[in-house]
């Protein structure tokens, strides 16, 4: 870890953030009701598991602090707000007809 450079942190903390939101959008877009809960929940799961990464992984704090405040919850509230919107039109067009 001490010859990783910047560059080499991008793609970790575009996987970390990459799954956070597949799991939301996933929730969000196939769950029936309480969809910000259940999303917040996967967010809250993929979190623990990067809080584990930073404890066991000797990295630099700015990518500790970037992956954790930005990875996670941000992605699921996007993948939220995205999934939730077409499902909630669909079901209205469903309903209506």
């Amino acid at each position: 870890m001490p010859l990783m450079q910047p560059q080499h942190f991008l793609f970790p903390f575009l996987a970390h953030a990459a799954g956070s939101f597949v799991g939301a959008w996933i929730v969000a877009r196939f769950a029936a009701s309480g969809q910000l809960l259940l999303s917040m929940i996967v967010c809250a799961l993929f979190f623990l598991g990067g809080l584990q990464m930073v404890v066991e992984l000797p990295s630099p704090m700015w990518f500790n602090l970037s992956d954790l405040v930005l990875a996670y919850f941000p992605m699921g509230l996007l993948a939220h707000r995205l999934g939730r919107s077409k499902m909630t039109s669909e079901f209205k067009n469903y309903r209506n007809s």
